[in-house]
């Protein structure tokens, strides 16, 4: 039985958002100055982190960044019993789907992991599984760039909830490969183009005002791959 009891009781490990002007369903940020191969690529030009939105963000909403870096250092204290963590987070997760769902709103059964930051560790893509399981009619889309820890804990674990879609982001503009280093049926890949596409299917976000809509597409394991036109 979970101990957590309380929206206020849950917020207190993280913070989940309701959604954003682009995506609908709930989300859940951290720090991005904190990602580990994403702060490598920053530096380089044509990367697709080189112009990082999240970082533009945060300096005109230094109170966003302040809550990104919370949420990341709350995981990090927590990191000695994952378990609370996972039901806090799952906790808001269903709240803000079932509050959606009672008011006829868009987002009803989706979660984005990280519209800032990415995974920190083995024990944070641990615990999204873990929180994917706490909340089985909600899907959930965890794009990443930390393959590494992904190959980690295929290697060790192996097992991706149903509900839950990985994409691997490619590290440069345009770079539209068609090697898919890791094979599991929950795990995908997306991309950043300027050119015409090769082997992706593209977000129609960029002809939508910049919104999803009604498409779900980063949330469905069935598409290998997506590429959203830079902007």
């Amino acid at each position: 039985m979970t101990t957590i009891k309380t929206l206020k009781q849950a917020k207190s490990y993280g913070v989940v958002i309701k959604g954003n002007s682009k995506i609908h369903g709930s989300t859940f940020s951290t720090d991005p100055l904190q990602c580990k191969v994403g702060s490598k690529l920053r530096d380089i030009e044509g990367s697709t982190c080189n112009k990082c939105y999240a970082i533009k963000l945060s300096k005109v909403y230094p109170s966003a960044l302040q809550s990104w870096k919370d949420n990341l250092s709350k995981f990090r204290h927590n990191s000695d019993n994952l378990t609370l963590w996972c039901e806090a987070i799952a906790y808001q997760i269903n709240h803000i789907s079932e509050y959606k769902k009672r008011r006829g709103l868009k987002g009803t059964g989706f979660h984005r992991w990280f519209s800032s930051g990415d995974l920190d560790s083995l024990d944070m893509l641990k615990a999204i599984c873990y929180v994917a399981k706490l909340t089985p009619t909600i899907k959930h889309w965890l794009p990443t760039r930390e393959i590494g820890i992904l190959r980690q804990y295929l290697n060790h674990l192996g097992t991706i909830p149903d509900n839950l879609t990985i994409r691997i982001s490619d590290t440069k503009i345009d770079e539209q490969t068609k090697r898919y280093p890791l094979q599991h049926k929950n795990v995908t890949y997306s991309g950043v183009h300027t050119k015409e596409l090769k082997a992706a299917i593209e977000c129609p976000a960029y002809s939508n005002s910049g919104e999803c809509g009604d498409c779900s597409k980063c949330w469905d394991s069935t598409i290998l791959k997506i590429s959203y036109k830079l902007h």
